[in-house]
């Protein structure tokens, strides 16, 4: 039984292909030929007994449906554009409070061509990112080929890790992971 789309295409896969066979039990003692097979299996020497071939598909073996589900961050307008305004033609709101902010935030940004940077404390300098990037960047470290589909907080720290950030990292993660499956 298949609760989640992906899994019920995958078990329709499956039933379609059981159909092109006949399975039945053969008792051991009817089955001589097999039954000496599998003992010389488990009298073979340990190296070859631990080792698991393992074989990658570049695409899934059942034709997927497109998803409706995907996760909706709304950041309109973008928590760059202020800081960017401020560093690059020094405009700031009206409001002081709001411009003493962005003064305050600002320190911690620099421009390199026409990308954001944040200084970081701790490591390299890291390439700020919005919206749509932010899912890719979720995609590939959580289901990519060396993905673990890792946590919320773990995830956060491996996109801060290789370089990215966002104000919302950890918010953002941890809603991306909730909702693998």
């Amino acid at each position: 039984m298949a609760k989640h789309l992906r899994m019920i295409l995958y078990l329709d896969k499956v039933q379609e292909l059981l159909n092109a066979f006949t399975i039945q039990q053969v008792p051991r003692a009817e089955n001589v030929h097999v039954d000496t097979l599998a003992s010389l299996g488990s009298t073979l020497d340990t190296q070859f007994r631990h080792s698991i071939p393992i074989e990658h598909l570049d695409q899934p073996s059942i034709e997927e449906a497109e998803q409706s589900d995907l996760m909706q961050i709304d950041e309109d307008p973008s928590w760059q554009e202020p800081i960017i305004d401020y560093l690059v033609n020094e405009n700031l709101p009206h409001d002081k409070s709001e411009a003493r902010k962005i003064k305050q935030k600002a320190v911690r940004y620099y421009m390199k061509g026409d990308m954001l940077i944040c200084r970081s404390y701790y490591g390299p300098h890291l390439t700020c990112i919005k919206y749509p990037q932010t899912l890719e960047v979720f995609c590939k470290i959580h289901n990519g080929k060396c993905g673990n589909h890792a946590g919320g907080r773990s995830l956060a720290q491996k996109a801060f890790s290789i370089g990215y950030f966002w104000p919302t990292m950890l918010q953002n993660s941890t809603e991306y992971a909730r909702r693998c499956d």
